[in-house]
């Protein structure tokens, strides 16, 4: 996630996770809503952006961020670490569900080759 511009009052990020993701540029929107010094949140699919319009008055930049990255990171389960350039970078979240799901097709396919070997030794 990278801050492509910025004027007191409004934000523009780019977070290329949500290019062609319109189901998370929604969820995303209502999500970064909830936080009361935003005003707007306009999130577009195409260009993988976010447009923040927020209360000007008493609101910095870096908390402002900070907390876009901690909704990101628990309800979307995004992980963000820094460059050596201080570019600010996402990685996709790690599913649950999906490694366990992984974990039980490698293992049925384990066994069935292991069922296999045996018949054919037997």
């Amino acid at each position: 996630m990278t801050a492509v511009h910025h004027i007191t009052g409004r934000l523009r990020l780019r977070f290329i996770e949500l290019k062609s993701r319109r189901d998370l540029c929604h969820a995303v929107e209502k999500a970064i809503r909830t936080l009361p010094m935003v005003r707007l949140v306009q999130a577009n699919a195409v260009t993988g952006s976010l447009l923040i319009h927020y209360a000007a008055r008493g609101t910095q930049q870096a908390i402002l961020l900070k907390q876009i990255r901690n909704i990101l990171a628990h309800q979307f389960g995004f992980a963000f670490s820094s460059d050596r350039f201080g570019k600010t970078t996402a990685s996709a979240p790690s599913n649950a569900l999906v490694e366990r799901m992984t974990n039980m097709i490698v293992e049925k396919i384990v066994e069935q080759s292991a069922w296999t070997l045996l018949g054919l030794l037997i």
